[in-house]
C-alpha cells in the first residue's frame, strides 16, 4: 500500500534518474518483434523451465555479475523475472558494468501471462 502510494506520488518520483527504461508488456512485445534483442530472464531455473519468453537465455539474478560476458553490449537487453522486482536489480547491474540499452518488464512474467502473450518450457 505504502509503495504503491509512493509510486503514484510524482514528488516521490521525479527525481530517479535510472539507468533503464521501465516497458509495458507491449513495449516489450514491440521491442523483441524488433529483433536485435537479448531477453535475459533472472528468476530460479526452475521457474524459467516451468515457462518463459521465448528466446530468452536464463541468467539467475544472483550469477548477472559473475556472467557479465554473456550479457550483451551490442544490441538491447530486456531483463525478466516473476513480478517486476529482481529484474530492476539486474538491470541497475547490468547497466553499471557497461551495458547501455536496459530496458526492464514491468509487472515481470505474471504480466506477461496476464496480457496472454506466449511462454515455451
Amino acid at each position: 500500500m505504502i509503495t504503491e502510494q509512493l509510486a503514484d506520488n510524482p514528488a516521490c518520483t521525479s527525481g530517479l534518474d535510472e539507468p533503464f527504461q521501465r516497458l509495458s508488456v507491449a513495449e516489450a512485445v514491440s521491442l523483441i518483434e524488433r529483433g536485435d534483442v537479448q531477453v535475459v530472464d533472472v528468476r530460479w531455473r526452475d521457474d524459467y523451465l516451468d515457462g518463459h519468453i521465448p528466446g530468452a537465455v536464463q541468467i539467475p539474478l544472483y550469477e548477472i555479475l559473475s556472467r557479465k560476458d554473456e550479457l550483451s553490449l551490442e544490441c538491447d537487453i530486456l531483463l525478466v523475472c516473476e513480478v517486476g522486482v529482481k529484474s530492476v536489480l539486474a538491470a541497475e547491474m547490468a547497466a553499471s558494468i557497461g551495458c547501455e540499452r536496459v530496458y526492464h518488464l514491468e509487472g515481470g512474467m505474471a504480466e506477461w501471462l496476464k496480457q496472454g502473450c506466449p511462454v515455451v518450457d
